[in-house]
């Protein structure tokens, strides 16, 4: 889910990635979108929120995007990984500090409010740490940092591999757990790693792999995986989407789309207007971190009373709503998480950590 700028990327060959930002925006204005429909209309058009529910899809569209870029980044297109220490160093930071602060909003706004939060000084640990028992407690979505925290440190173990042997095994190892989670039922932590969806990392990686080393597809072929993808969506909502494994029945068409942006993207130039547009992407991890707060508060303002909620004026209002949380985000992104990530990037990664032979950057990926 997490791309951000910085130099010092493994790109051995160039990356098509801005059809992938605008991916990135896409699916985390679609799971804004989605809750924003669910908190407004209170469960009411039963058959509405349930095609709007499609949104939560996003996550899954999120998995394979990192994937694909934590392999890029990590290996590009050569044998060596950058070095291990470096890889969490980065994560960490990427991860942790906005996180933190808007952590940190998610509580004041809740205390001056009357709705604090009750935990137990041992869930504000695991809530701030991201543990799996305690991950969604301050921030709703943050579940899915776990399921990208655990794949970072599955991935950050093999970095001293080569690349095919780390991708063989990480690829084994997630099957093989995936597999004893199916016999032994396991629960609480351990269902993370027993859980499907951390195929779809594995499939990102294969993506970025492969990407890096062979000119695939083209811009028609890219085009039809897109549409596939797209259909692939709306056919599970029509057989409904409920019966199937959600890491089949969202993870195959996520695979699809992600694989066909890349594609469309490296066989030529994009128009201007798509090029601008991948910027939104930048904001996309703040957006997805923020959004629940800022629904709390449209609803706390009584903006589900102010307007008629009945289906099409309740579309608008959740659309109105999830954009103005996007220009919200891209405006913290602006001001507080780029400044602060260049910041931790030169005062804390560069300095900790070993540096990486000079790469050319790739200022689309911040990974």
């Amino acid at each position: 889910m997490v791309i951000q700028s910085g130099a010092g990327s493994r790109a051995g060959a160039s990356a098509p990635v801005l059809l992938i930002q605008l991916l990135r925006f896409i699916a985390a204005f679609a799971v804004v979108l989605f809750h924003a429909q669910q908190a407004l209309s209170k469960g009411a058009y039963e058959t509405l929120g349930y095609w709007f529910e499609l949104g939560a899809a996003g996550v899954h569209v999120f998995f394979c995007i990192s994937g694909f870029v934590i392999m890029h980044t990590s290996y590009g297109g050569g044998t060596r990984g950058m070095p291990t220490g470096r890889f969490l160093l980065r994560r960490f930071v990427r991860i942790f500090p906005i996180y933190w602060i808007c952590c940190l909003a998610y509580i004041a706004y809740h205390q001056g409010w009357g709705q604090g939060y009750e935990m137990s000084a041992q869930s504000w640990l695991g809530a701030f740490l991201l543990l799996p028992s305690d991950s969604s407690r301050i921030i709703g979505p943050g579940w899915t940092l776990s399921y990208e925290l655990y794949f970072y440190l599955c991935f950050a173990a093999l970095l001293r591999l080569p690349a095919l042997t780390a991708l063989l095994t990480l690829t084994g190892f997630f099957v093989l757990s995936i597999a004893l989670g199916i016999f032994s039922g396991f629960s609480g932590p351990m269902a993370i790693a027993t859980n499907p969806l951390i195929l779809e990392f594995c499939a990102g990686c294969w993506l970025g792999y492969s990407f890096a080393r062979w000119n695939i597809g083209s811009r028609a072929f890219g085009v039809g995986l897109i549409v596939l993808g797209l259909a692939l969506f709306v056919a599970g909502g029509i057989m409904d989407y409920r019966t199937v494994p959600l890491s089949v029945m969202w993870g195959v068409p996520s695979i699809f789309m992600v694989a066909g942006c890349l594609m469309a993207e490296r066989s030529g130039g994009l128009p201007k207007l798509i090029q601008r547009a991948s910027r939104l992407g930048d904001s996309s991890y703040v957006l997805y971190l923020i959004h629940i707060l800022f629904i709390t508060v449209a609803l706390d303002l009584g903006l589900d009373s102010l307007v008629p909620m009945e289906p099409l004026s309740g579309i608008l209002v959740a659309f109105l709503v999830a954009l103005s949380c996007a220009v919200f985000a891209a405006w913290i992104f602006n001001f507080i998480e780029r400044p602060m990530l260049r910041w931790l990037s030169r005062n804390v990664v560069n300095r900790f950590s070993t540096r990486e032979p000079a790469k050319p950057p790739m200022e689309a990926l911040n990974s």
